[in-house]
């Protein structure tokens, strides 16, 4: 016990929820009141030596879309820097928040270099080489409060104006990949936030429901098709419908990628 009070650090101050910013997905919040100076959470970081290894194929993307990694959204650099440091545990749900935004105000945490993680001392006083022959997450980050924080209170911090003007860039020049008619991935979200909702367990063109397969069938009963000659369990064919759902609908193909999930027809709820 007198160890941990001199060595360990508290990981519970912080949980993860929808944002309070609109369609920013998830954020960070306090369990607790946090004054001012305090440690809010530390967590190591992955090293990623070049950017470069944030872009995927062209060869295995559609032709004009961005081959860059939606991993790269969560990693931390300085703008003159090729080495990118990935947080591993919830300080990754913390967004951007500034003065400088429409209707936005100073965050309430930023970000330090631990003063308690002797290995990150070490390598902040040797060259980057060193840090390089690590095969191990070695650098850990602190967030600490920049004022007090009340309990259930979102944290932010400054993401820094070079990103800021890129978001901004992005959202100006968006345009949805969503042909008319489609619904975005956030449509699915969505209905996986009211999954108990049964008018959301109609199938559709772009959407079905799956179970997990250790439920068992007790809640639907699932045929999956044989590619070679177009027939599924019980000599059915994909002409052939189950509750309005033909076998050649998408999400059985989709099923096949998937090791413990399956396409189900929920017939009702308890």
């Amino acid at each position: 016990l007198e160890w941990l009070e001199a060595n360990g650090q508290c990981m519970d101050h912080v949980y993860l929820k929808r944002s309070t910013i609109h369609q920013a997905g998830r954020g960070a919040f306090t369990r607790r009141d946090l004054t001012k100076g305090t440690k809010i959470i530390s967590s190591p970081l992955i090293t990623t030596w070049g950017r470069h290894m944030m872009q995927m194929s062209r060869s295995r993307i559609p032709v004009g879309a961005n081959n860059v990694q939606l991993l790269l959204n969560y990693q931390l650099s300085h703008p003159n820097s090729s080495v990118l440091f990935l947080p591993i545990n919830p300080m990754v749900g913390i967004n951007h928040m500034s003065q400088r935004m429409p209707n936005g105000h100073p965050p309430n945490a930023e970000l330090k270099w631990s003063e308690w993680d002797k290995k990150s001392r070490y390598y902040l006083q040797r060259p980057l080489e060193d840090l390089k022959e690590e095969q191990f997450s070695t650098m850990v980050l602190d967030v600490v409060a920049t004022r007090d924080i009340s309990a259930d209170e979102e944290i932010f911090i400054d993401y820094g104006e070079e990103w800021e003007e890129a978001w901004h860039t992005h959202v100006k020049k968006f345009k949805s990949g969503c042909k008319f008619g489609e619904r975005s991935s956030l449509y699915i979200n969505e209905l996986n936030s009211d999954k108990y909702n049964s008018k959301n367990y109609i199938w559709g063109k772009q959407h079905f429901t799956v179970c997990e397969r250790r439920i068992g069938m007790r809640h639907a009963e699932v045929y999956l098709v044989d590619k070679v000659d177009g027939r599924a369990a019980g000599g059915r064919t994909v002409t052939d419908n189950f509750h309005g759902i033909r076998l050649d609908h998408e999400g059985f193909s989709l099923a096949l990628e998937n090791g413990f999930r399956s396409p189900c027809v929920i017939l009702g709820v308890d």
